[in-house]
């Protein structure tokens, strides 16, 4: 369902007129051998809200819903008695951020006097021409949702879609709305019933249109269609994606009937900026091929082409190109050489953010 994104490739350069913030939230949960030693007292958990620069601001923390005490600059709370930590932390004037830790994470940070110091936090000041953007990435409710293996429970009830897909994605709802704007990578066709043949294809995805819902209810804005799975279903499937696409609110972009759409980006003005919001997949396998070309339907395809033109064409309308790249290799923890020129050489030309993924796993920032 929802992967980690690969949140790579952030260029060092600002672009200060635009005053642009790209924040992304990752929860993540470590587990802790049953054997490993820590201190028989569970002690405090400490830590301290900074603004960017490190200085302390007036802030709010709150855990699992109650409100944190401050004291002496800091926050001091006990570790939790339940399985998750979930800390919010505000300040007015201040973008709210979102952590959550497991209980064994820690316990496993304790020191050995039994204390458990966390980084400091640093809210980012909400400001004019500032925007707050949220990505997750592949994302999918479908196959075994609906027909799991043998012993496996169905997650996806039939007469219950909706409720069901809300309760898959009820766990990253929180992050997911904080944002001014939040992505994720839309890797299914969406259709009621099956519209034709589908791809010769090792794996194909479909997913009911109940998954754009519980989208939208958890805070998702815009989907990214650039990847290997949005042409499954050949033209048929593409025709009633975009139909439920656009009976829904949710933006999108990377596919089209023909390479002329697909290259178009939805464009969106948030804090006064536009925005030029653009999908790729990396490659053109399959047969038929999975990228719109010209008379054909498909993906977009990531050249180093039509990354330069689509950025240079959106800079020329004094737009902020936003590019996500679906490709690599899946499990894999650096991107290869060509698609890290390919993206470097977008953000030279221009693009204020590049966010990919596809390999299912964390590949750094930069």
């Amino acid at each position: 369902m929802l992967r980690p994104t690969r949140r790579r490739l952030i260029s060092r350069r600002r672009h200060i007129a635009l005053n642009l913030v790209a924040l992304a939230t990752l929860a993540a949960c470590t587990t802790v051998e049953a054997s490993a030693p820590r201190p028989a007292v569970e002690a405090e958990v400490r830590l301290a809200v900074t603004d960017v620069f490190g200085q302390p601001i007036a802030a709010r923390v709150i855990l699992n819903g109650e409100p944190i005490a401050a004291s002496d600059r800091s926050f001091v709370f006990p570790i939790p008695e339940a399985a998750v930590a979930r800390l919010d932390v505000e300040a007015d004037g201040y973008y709210t951020m979102r952590h959550t830790f497991s209980r064994a994470e820690l316990l496993a940070r304790q020191s050995p006097e039994g204390g458990v110091q966390l980084n400091d936090i640093a809210l980012v000041r909400r400001e004019a021409g500032r925007a707050m953007f949220v990505f997750g990435g592949d994302a999918m409710i479908g196959r075994r949702y609906y027909r799991p293996h043998e012993g496996e429970p169905v997650l996806v009830r039939e007469g219950s879609e909706l409720e069901d897909s809300k309760a898959l994605l009820d766990e990253v709802k929180p992050y997911l709305e904080l944002a001014d704007y939040a992505s994720v990578n839309l890797e299914t066709p969406i259709f009621e019933e099956e519209p034709g043949e589908a791809a010769d294809k090792f794996v194909v995805f479909w997913s009911a249109p109940e998954t754009l819902d519980a989208l939208e209810w958890a805070g998702v804005d815009y989907v990214a269609l650039g990847n290997n799975h949005i042409y499954d279903y050949l033209e048929p499937g593409l025709a009633a994606s975009f139909e439920h696409l656009d009976a829904s609110t949710l933006d999108y972009s990377g596919a089209g009937f023909d390479e002329a759409q697909a290259l178009l980006p939805h464009r969106e003005t948030l804090a006064g900026s536009d925005f030029d919001f653009y999908s790729f997949v990396g490659w053109p396998a399959g047969t038929p091929s999975q990228v719109a070309e010209v008379g054909k339907g498909g993906a977009t395809h990531g050249t180093a082409e039509n990354l330069l033109a689509t950025t240079q064409t959106s800079m020329e309308a004094n737009a902020v190109p936003v590019i996500q790249f679906h490709g690599g290799l899946e499990y894999v923890e650096e991107p290869t050489l060509t698609i890290e020129t390919h993206l470097k050489s977008a953000m030279d030309a221009g693009a204020a953010l590049v966010v990919a993924h596809h390999p299912h796993v964390l590949q750094g920032f930069e």
